[in-house]
């Protein structure tokens, strides 16, 4: 009879380890992966301006140049913002970077960020399209929207990009 007690008990104890062990890991590994997919993500895409605070969003790359669109650089400003929630201050530096190419690629009649830009690999810039892509704006509107509202000091991105607003609205 003890032994059988016994018995229920040792394996009542290697269940509830079992479990407490696997609720830890699994509340953990949504974090740990979500991160981990996103320093993927900038190790591939994303190229920083070399000697300037500015990056760019790599949509495609050949031998002699790197080729961005605004709708990429749209996407990765968002996908900065919506990671900001991490303790590391990489996705805010790395949304600042693409927010700072923005602002140095607007056209300057529409200030809305031309739709491409074909980049050497030093960074210099080789050629820029005179022309926009909606899609692209919008998506820049939308992460410096969301941007605001993951944080306060985010705040006065909305306020000095009103321009910009009123011109896609």
């Amino acid at each position: 009879m003890k032994k059988r007690i016994l018995s229920y008990t040792f394996f009542a104890v290697v269940i509830l380890v079992v479990s407490v062990t696997l609720l830890v890991i699994r509340q953990k590994s949504p974090r740990e992966l979500q991160v981990s997919i996103y320093n993927q993500w900038n190790e591939l895409f994303v190229h920083e301006v070399s000697g300037k605070k500015k990056a760019f969003i790599s949509t495609k790359r050949t031998k002699k140049v790197n080729i961005s669109l605004s709708e990429a650089q749209g996407y990765g400003m968002l996908i900065a913002t919506e990671q900001t929630h991490t303790d590391s201050n990489k996705p805010q530096e790395t949304f600042d970077k693409l927010d700072a190419y923005y602002l140095s690629n607007r056209d300057a009649g529409t200030n809305l960020m031309s739709w491409k830009q074909v980049i050497s690999h030093n960074g210099k810039r080789v050629k820029k399209y005179h022309n926009n892509a909606t899609d692209g704006d919008l998506y820049i509107v939308y992460s410096l929207i969301r941007a605001a509202k993951n944080g306060p000091r985010r705040l006065p991105i909305i306020r000095n990009r009103r321009k910009l607003f009123w011109k896609i609205s």
